[in-house]
């Protein structure tokens, strides 16, 4: 409806820049037909895009007024056929919210003339209900407000008042679907001939015109119309006095008052900015009008109509920037790339500036050596973060209605964890699998598939865990034959599964997405109607992948958005379809964003997909302005990670949420690469390193960082891939995937586990007033497998020093200690172990540390390792 005009404009807008309104100046439109003869006291109204001219001077012989109707599309201006019954002089029209163009006739002679609805097949179309005998018969404004309810306000015989015959403060409200008046409160002051319109925030101003005994007025009465309250004091009075004016509330949210008179026409324009008090002057109208008719078009000008001319003009009115932005604040990591992005929408052009808490952002190095792109532009992207580049990041966007900043976006960058030096590794590979994957890692468990020997298919793939103990156990569903898990978080596993369709031929399978719940319970999660598809990541409630509409002849993939692993519970992103000929591929998703690519643009672009408060799902390109061809894989904590193809070339890919944020991570000795998981500032992945010969990789965010994990693969194996990796609390670094095992001539899941300390706990400090236990992961590496150890703890005020050595060995020193736990035990087959120190309630009294360091021995008791020190801080 014409009527809500809140959702026309923002009160976000600002102060204007001082070049802003010299973007707006008055433009010649054409003239009525016989612009000889000047029309005043017209009226306008918008609907459907025609914008209606309707009574006021010159009338023909009969005395009625003629009715012009101006096309916004093309500019015409045509009579239309039918002139209305009367003049409606110092009367006006309105278009109510039933959009009906209803006439109020003012005096024709001595005599009110008729009230009534106006079209142009009919002229007069029957009446409506009449204001009351007190309402003022001349010089009475009109206004609607935002629920499209007609006002009619003050009146009388303006400039000739006297106190024997005063203008009124009448007000009167009419409401179409009742076809009722009624009276609301009165003006505060008395006025006649006064401009009058909504500020699109709830309010009806009333603006200049006679005051009750006929003296010119600037003042400024405001209506609450929530409230039915008056003020003559919450907008500041119009710099000069005025009658005979028009207020129209602008699409940019402000309200402009245009010519009138003060004894001579006017050529000004006063504007009052949205949510301001005071008005400022705004660019001069090309003729000086009085009693002109003014109404805010389709197209969002301001059209100006006569008002003792023939001539017509109009102004734009842009719509002020309005600004989406990402997530209100990011937590991601220290050298890793980071970038955010605004939706802008209003009248472009726009321009645009970064900031960095509060001081404009450019282009180039930084004060910390982080490389910052896109500062005037929507999109900011950060290579090299450092520790400078925390803080809060606002876009100032501005067009020729003013300037809106978007709401700030604070970004914490913590340190990325460390890489081990070295790591163990082993082989899953389940036992009677032809081959095997390990595809997702997840608070110990590891899940993927296993192809097996199947008599009817020769082999199919089956769904496959492996547990803390590395058991593996097949997820195959009932009545399926197989499948495969490509995802684990939260417990909750997502994938496909073949799904048993019978038909008179027998029973045939169709791939189904599904997941599995942390309890193993099986959901099939197929679109309703597509005939195949698969998870390829979760979150642990929701879900992304694909579907084909038909296996057999679709073309097109449609993406997949699942807000959980309830049935049909789940959004198609893309509208490929049947024989579409684009589609998409959705592989990630992190904090309510999803990603993948879209199909069909160059040939397919990494995409971001973000959900608006309100509206459609909506993309954002994202790939690399030198790639042909990019994917994301998997997200997290704002990074992304995936491929793009450059000159021909296959890069391992990170990102940081845009196209400008983006990192190369293939190594220097590698021809082609691809980054396929991230997590916690860590990426994995693989790499070309020689003809056909491909290694898995892990990285921090760099690809000078890239390691090697071939290194660390099982003797016997030729080429790996890495597919996820889980980072836990002890610092343990855990990466799966699969490798060719040239030795059984087959492919196999593979582990690789490592961790950067030795000795690592949990936490760096406890709280140990009701007790506490402090557990250790102890790392000797796969060398040190099967071999015995022993962990000594002791609690001491000190952190080191020759007395505490000794102590640690078993000395009770100066007696201010005292060893509170020995362990020993076995290293694993990886060389782990793990161990704990009990700390009794009361224990400790005053804040101290414990400290902790375990010892490997070979059988002969010769020492083969001693770990690092590991500090933990026991607060009572």
């Amino acid at each position: 409806m014409k009527f809500r005009l809140s959702s026309l404009h923002s009160a976000a807008c600002i102060a204007l820049l001082g070049s802003s309104l010299h973007a707006q100046t008055w433009q010649s439109i054409a003239s009525f037909p016989a612009n000889s003869t000047p029309r005043e006291y017209a009226t306008a109204v918008e609907s459907g895009g025609v914008i209606w001219i309707v009574g006021g001077t010159p009338l023909d012989g009969s005395g009625n007024a003629r009715v012009h109707k101006l096309y916004e599309s093309n500019g015409t201006l045509t009579t239309a056929a039918l002139p209305l019954e009367g003049g409606a002089l110092h009367g006006g029209v309105m278009l109510d919210s039933l959009e009906r163009i209803l006439v109020f006739s003012g005096l024709e002679g001595s005599t009110e003339g008729d009230d009534y609805w106006w079209t142009e097949a009919d002229g007069n179309n029957g009446s409506f209900a009449s204001r009351s005998s007190q309402a003022p018969k001349t010089y009475f404004a009109l206004a609607t407000d935002e629920d499209g309810l007609v006002y009619s306000l003050g009146g009388g015989p303006g400039a000739s008042a006297t106190a024997g015959n005063q203008n009124k403060a009448r007000v009167e409200r009419y409401d179409a679907n009742a076809n009722a008046w009624t009276v609301r409160a009165a003006l505060p002051t008395p006025v006649a001939d006064a401009a009058a319109c909504s500020d699109g925030e709830g309010h009806i101003l009333v603006i200049g015109g006679y005051g009750a005994t006929g003296t010119l007025t600037a003042n400024v009465a405001r209506y609450d119309v929530a409230s039915n309250t008056w003020s003559d004091t919450a907008i500041d009075d119009l710099p000069v006095a005025l009658a005979g004016a028009s207020a129209v509330l602008g699409v940019d949210g402000r309200v402009y008052v245009i010519g009138g008179t003060n004894g001579t026409a006017q050529n000004s324009t006063w504007i009052l900015d949205a949510g301001a008090t005071s008005w400022h002057a705004g660019p001069s109208l090309l003729t000086a009008r009085q009693h002109a008719a003014a109404v805010l078009g389709n197209d969002q000008f301001i059209y100006v109509f006569g008002g003792g001319t023939g001539t017509n003009e109009r102004i734009a009115t842009p719509l002020c920037p309005r600004v989406e932005i990402d997530a209100t604040s990011l937590d991601t990591f220290l050298g890793e790339p980071f970038g955010m992005s605004i939706t802008v929408s209003g009248t472009p052009p726009f321009t645009y500036r970064w900031r960095h808490d509060g001081a404009d952002l450019y282009d180039g190095v930084q004060v910390g050596g982080s490389l910052v792109s896109g500062a005037m532009t929507p999109t900011l992207g950060v290579l090299q973060s450092s520790t400078s580049d925390a803080g809060a990041y606002t876009c100032v966007i501005t067009n020729a209605c003013g300037s809106t900043t978007s709401p700030a976006r604070t970004v914490t960058l913590r340190q990325t964890p460390p890489l081990p030096t070295t790591f163990s590794s082993r082989s899953l590979h389940p036992a009677g699998a032809l081959n095997s994957h390990a595809n997702a890692v997840d608070d110990g468990i590891v899940a993927g598939d296993g192809l097996y020997p199947d008599p009817m298919y020769t082999s199919l793939y089956h769904p496959i865990t492996w547990d803390a103990q590395r058991i593996a156990s097949d997820l195959t569903p009932a009545n399926s034959v197989g499948g495969s898990i490509n995802a684990m978080r939260d417990g909750v596993k997502a994938g496909w599964f073949w799904w048993p369709v019978w038909t008179p031929q027998g029973t045939g399978y169709y791939q189904h997405a599904c997941a599995w719940s942390a309890a193993d319970v099986h959901a099939d999660l197929q679109p309703q109607g597509w005939e195949t598809g698969t998870i390829n990541n979760t979150d642990g409630v929701h879900h992304v992948g694909w579907a084909f509409y038909d296996a057999d002849h679709s073309i097109a993939v449609d993406g997949v958005y699942w807000a959980s692993s309830a049935p049909f519970d789940y959004t198609l992103l893309t509208g490929g379809g049947n024989f579409g000929t684009s589609g998409a591929n959705m592989g990630a998703l992190d904090g309510g964003r999803l990603f993948g690519t879209l199909f069909g643009v160059t040939p397919y672009d990494a995409t971001m997909w973000r959900k608006p408060a309100s509206g459609p799902w909506t993309t954002t390109d994202i790939a690399p302005a030198t790639s042909y061809g990019s994917y994301i894989a998997d997200a997290q904590s704002g990074l992304q990670v995936g491929r793009a193809t450059m000159l021909g070339v296959t890069q391992a890919g990170l990102w940081g949420g845009t196209s400008n944020s983006f990192v190369r991570l293939t190594p220097s000795t590698a021809t082609s690469a691809e980054a396929t998981a991230t997590r916690d500032g860590v990426q994995v992945g693989f790499a070309t390193v020689a003809t056909n010969t491909t290694h898995a990789f892990a990285w921090r965010g760099t690809a000078a960082s890239a390691l090697d994990l071939h290194a660390f693969a099982p003797g016997g194996f030729s080429t790996e891939s890495a597919a996820d990796l889980e980072i836990d609390a002890f610092g343990t670094v855990t990466i799966v995937g699969s490798g060719t095992n040239t030795v059984a001539g087959r492919v196999e899941a593979l582990e690789w586990r490592g961790n950067p300390r030795a000795l690592s706990t949990e936490v760096e400090q406890v709280s140990v007033a009701a007790g506490a236990t402090v557990n250790f992961t102890l790392y000797g590496g796969q060398q040190h497998a099967g071999k015995n150890w022993t962990l000594l703890a002791a609690v001491s005020s000190a952190t080191g020093g020759s007395s505490l050595r000794q102590l640690l060995v078993g000395s009770s020193g100066t007696g201010q200690s005292a060893i509170l736990s020995q362990q020993a035990g076995a290293l694993d087959a990886l060389g782990f172990a793990s161990a704990h120190v009990d700390i009794p309630a009361g224990a400790v009294t005053s804040p101290l540390n414990l400290i902790a360091v375990f010892y490997v021995r070979e059988p002969n008791g010769t020492l083969s390792l001693k770990s690092n020190l590991s500090v933990t801080r026991l607060v009572p």
